[in-house]
């Protein structure tokens, strides 16, 4: 499961994206700000359209500010 988190990230940061579309929840307990975090944190300015939100109002405010 960790593997398949480092490896998104990776992606991210590695290919010259402009655009993600990125789901909030994913198979294996993983989540789509968790793939952002890298890539963010390195400076990359990468667009992301988020096609779904949780209902709690904390995890939505998350999803936006990464």
């Amino acid at each position: 499961m960790r593997r398949c988190l480092e490896d998104a990230s990776g992606r991210a940061v590695e290919e010259a994206w402009r655009v993600i579309i990125l789901n909030r929840m994913l198979p294996n307990d993983l989540d789509g700000p968790s793939i952002l975090e890298t890539p963010r944190s390195l400076g990359h300015n990468i667009a992301v359209v988020v096609p779904s939100a949780p209902a709690a109002i904390d995890e939505r405010v998350r999803g936006l500010t990464v």
